[in-house]
C-alpha cells in the first residue's frame, strides 16, 4: 500500500501477488484495484474474476462495474443476476456514464422486491441527474421505511441545498 500510494505501482502490484500467492487472498482485490487506477479495465476484469471465483467479498459487484464500465453490459446483466448487491452496482456503473433512466430501473425494481436501502442509491442518482427533489422524495420514502441512515443523509441534502 505504502508503494502504491508513492506511485510505485509495479513494486505494489509484485508485492501484492506475494501477499496473495502466501494465502492473503485481500492482496487480488488490492491487486484488481491497482490495475484500475492505472485505466488497465482489462487486466483488473481479469483479476476480479479470480477474486470473484475465489469467493472474495465485494469481487463480483467489482467486476460488474468494470463490465459495464468498458461497455460490455450484457455480460455485467448475467453476472449480476438477482445480487441486489450486484445490481446496484450496476446501477451506479450505468449512472457514472449517464445511462441514469437504466440505472433507476434496475434500482427500482430491487426496491420492489423489498431492498429499501436502495432508495438512498436512487436518491444518489438522482441527485447526481441534478433532480434534487427527486432525490429528496427517495430519501423520505427510505425514512418511512425505516432505513437507519436516510435520515442523516436527508439532513445533508437539505443542508446543501440551502447553502
Amino acid at each position: 500500500m505504502i508503494r502504491r500510494s508513492k506511485g510505485n505501482h509495479r513494486g505494489a502490484a509484485a508485492l501484492f501477488w506475494r501477499a496473495y500467492n502466501n494465502n492473503l487472498t485481500y492482496a487480488l482485490f488490492e491487486l484488481a484495484h491497482l490495475r484500475e487506477e492505472q485505466g488497465d479495465l482489462k487486466r483488473a476484469e481479469r483479476i476480479y474474476r479470480r477474486a470473484a471465483n475465489e469467493g472474495q467479498p465485494g469481487a463480483a459487484e467489482q467486476l460488474v462495474r468494470v463490465l459495464e464500465t468498458r461497455g460490455r453490459t450484457q455480460q455485467a446483466e448475467l453476472l449480476a443476476g438477482s445480487s441486489h448487491e450486484c445490481l446496484e452496482a450496476l446501477a451506479l456503473a450505468r449512472a457514472a456514464r449517464g445511462a441514469y433512466e437504466s440505472a433507476e430501473q434496475l434500482l427500482l425494481g430491487q426496491v420492489a422486491k423489498g431492498h429499501t436501502r436502495l432508495l438512498v442509491t436512487l436518491a444518489r442518482v438522482r441527485e447526481q441527474r441534478g433532480d434534487t427533489a427527486g432525490a429528496e422524495r427517495m430519501l423520505r420514502r427510505a425514512l418511512d421505511a425505516g432505513v437507519p441512515f436516510a435520515a442523516r443523509r436527508l439532513a445533508e441534502l437539505l443542508r446543501d441545498g440551502q447553502m
